[in-house]
C-alpha cells in the first residue's frame, strides 16, 4: 500500500484501538514522517519525535544519591507520554544498537505493561514505529524475531503518482516528467519474514477487528506480508464475518492450526 492508505489505516486502528503497536516499513524518503504527524493529527494527540541514537532515545539510567543503584530518569519527551496522551513516533528501529532496541521492546508490550524503567505510559498513548526496508543496507542492525513479534508491520510502497505529485507542488517539472516516464522504476519489493506466535497473531487480530471497513483489504494486504502463505488461512480461520464490536480471544484450535500449518511450510 502507498503512504496515504497507510496512513488512513493506522488512523481508524489507533482511533479504536490506541494501544495497537505499529509499525511501518518501508524505504527512506516517501513521507513516513510527515504522516506520522498527520496521523497525531487527526487523532488530536501531541507528536512525540523520537529518533533512534547511539544513545538512549528515551532516558538514562543514572546513579542514584549512594552510588549503589542505577536509577532510571526519563527524557522530557517521554516523560510526556507518561503523563497525558501522545503519539509516540520511534523513528527508524533498525538504526537501534542493542540497548536501544531493549528499551523500545518493553513499551511493545501488552497494553497493561507498556513501562521502560519503572515507568508506564498513559493507556491513551499511542505508539507508531518506522523502519527502513531490510535491504536498505547501511547502519542497521538486523530485526530479531521478539523485536518483528511484538508489532503489526505494514509495508508502506512508494508510489509514483504521490511522487509526480510532491515533485510538481514544488516546481521540480523535469523530475515529475520523469517519474511519469519512469514510475516503474520507483517500485520494489519489500521483505519482512517473520515466524508468528500467538502474541503476534492476537495483535493482528486487534488489527482486523478496530479497523473500518473500507481499510479491510489493506489488512488482508498486511497479513499477506507478515504471513506469507498463511495469510489466507488466518484470514478464513481467525477473522470470521461479520466482524465481533469487541475484542474477543482468538479461537485458539483454528490458531494453533494456522501456526502449525505455517510452520511446515516454512
Amino acid at each position: 500500500m502507498n503512504i496515504e492508505e497507510a496512513t488512513k489505516l493506522t488512523i481508524t486502528s489507533l482511533k479504536a484501538d490506541p494501544a495497537l503497536p505499529l509499525l511501518w516499513v518501508g524505504a527512506s524518503g516517501i513521507g513516513k514522517t510527515t504522516c506520522a504527524r498527520a496521523v497525531a493529527e487527526a487523532l488530536n494527540k501531541p507528536f512525540i519525535f523520537v529518533p533512534v541514537r547511539a544513545e538512549d532515545p528515551l532516558g538514562l539510567n543514572l546513579p542514584d544519591k549512594t552510588y549503589s543503584k542505577l536509577r532510571f530518569i526519563p527524557h522530557a519527551h517521554f516523560q510526556r507520554a507518561i503523563n497525558e496522551p501522545c503519539l509516540l513516533y520511534i523513528d527508524e528501529l533498525n538504526r537501534a544498537n542493542l540497548l536501544t532496541r531493549n528499551s523500545i521492546m518493553e513499551l511493545l508490550g501488552d497494553t497493561a505493561q507498556r513501562t521502560c524503567g519503572g515507568h508506564m505510559l498513559h493507556p491513551e498513548t499511542s505508539i507508531l514505529v518506522s523502519q527502513n526496508d531490510e535491504s536498505d543496507c547501511y547502519d542497521v542492525f538486523e530485526s530479531d524475531a521478539a523485536s518483528k513479534g511484538r508489532v503489526v508491520a505494514i509495508p508502506v510502497h512508494p508510489d509514483p503518482e504521490l511522487g509526480k505529485q510532491y515533485a510538481l507542488q514544488r516546481g521540480f517539472s523535469r523530475m515529475a516528467a520523469w517519474i511519469e516516464a519512469h514510475g516503474n522504476k520507483l517500485k520494489r519489493e519489500l521483505s519482512w519474514k517473520i515466524s508468528p506466535d500467538l502474541r503476534f497473531l492476537c495483535m493482528l487480530e486487534r488489527l482486523f477487528i478496530s479497523a473500518s471497513k473500507e481499510h479491510r483489504n489493506l489488512c488482508d494486504e498486511v497479513a499477506s506480508f507478515c504471513l506469507g502463505p498463511s495469510a489466507r488461512e488466518f484470514i478464513s480461520a481467525v477473522i470470521a464475518p461479520p466482524k465481533p464490536k469487541t475484542t474477543n480471544l482468538l479461537n485458539l484450535e483454528a490458531t494453533f492450526k494456522v501456526l502449525a500449518g505455517h510452520y511446515a511450510k516454512s
